[in-house]
């Protein structure tokens, strides 16, 4: 943490665009930032690719489809961010495992800025709100919620869809800064993955459980996977 802190401060210092900042950045403002940089922006997406690749060994036929994908579109170079607007499935399965597995639960606090009303609910100012995200993502609002179906974020004609009750990185201007970059790494994640092996449960093992692990994130209980070689491949 102290290491991380020393080059972003560093990096301000030396900054040409923005030389005002590093006068008006605070070392506790700085220190925050830093905190939520390492905390939120890693753990978050590192349980979250887990979970990808628990609903990948459970699920054969949403496997399959990948490395078809992955092999018609990416084939054996390595991927690139610039592939994920030619990859809709591939981009649906993740969109898919942010739902049903959605690792933040309550998402980040907030803050009533001033009295509010939410039907006949009266939030005073100053009030903390949570959000119950993985209540949202897995209630009757969806069809079959506690299903594993990346198809309900394609539309008719093929193209990516993201429902109204979709909200894992949150809403509006105080949604989570880190959405771009964890959506980026998830990408890379599992194509670089898949290109190179189909995960299979050992055998004698059981399904790995999609129930969570409880804690400020939640996470997948252990299991066991097999890394094995595609035929194909960046190996």
């Amino acid at each position: 943490m102290h290491l991380f802190y020393c080059l972003t401060r560093r990096a301000l210092l030396q900054s040409n665009t923005r030389p005002h900042l590093a006068a008006t950045v605070t070392d506790a403002e700085l220190q925050v930032v830093c905190l939520d940089l390492l905390q939120a922006g890693m753990e978050t997406v590192s349980n979250t690719a887990v979970f990808l690749a628990l609903h990948c060994m459970r699920d054969e036929d949403v496997q399959m489809r990948l490395h078809r994908e992955i092999d018609d579109v990416i084939g054996e170079r390595v991927p690139q961010l610039a592939d994920r607007g030619r990859m809709v499935y591939t981009e649906a399965v993740i969109l898919e495992a942010l739902r049903i597995s959605s690792v933040a639960a309550v998402g980040i606090p907030h803050m009533a800025v001033q009295d509010a009303q939410l039907g006949s609910y009266i939030i005073p100012r100053g009030t903390f709100i949570l959000l119950a995200l993985h209540d949202l993502h897995n209630g009757p609002q969806w069809e079959d919620p506690h299903v594993f179906n990346p198809e309900r974020f394609i539309s008719n004609s093929g193209k990516l869809i993201s429902p109204d009750s979709f909200l894992p990185f949150g809403c509006g201007r105080r949604r989570c800064i880190g959405e771009a970059l964890a959506r980026s790494e998830l990408f890379l994640f599992l194509t670089h993955l898949l290109q190179s092996f189909h995960l299979e449960t050992p055998p004698g093992d059981p399904q790995p459980s999609t129930d969570p692990v409880n804690g400020v994130t939640l996470s997948a209980k252990p299991f066991r996977a097999v890394f094995k070689p595609r035929a194909t491949g960046f190996n």
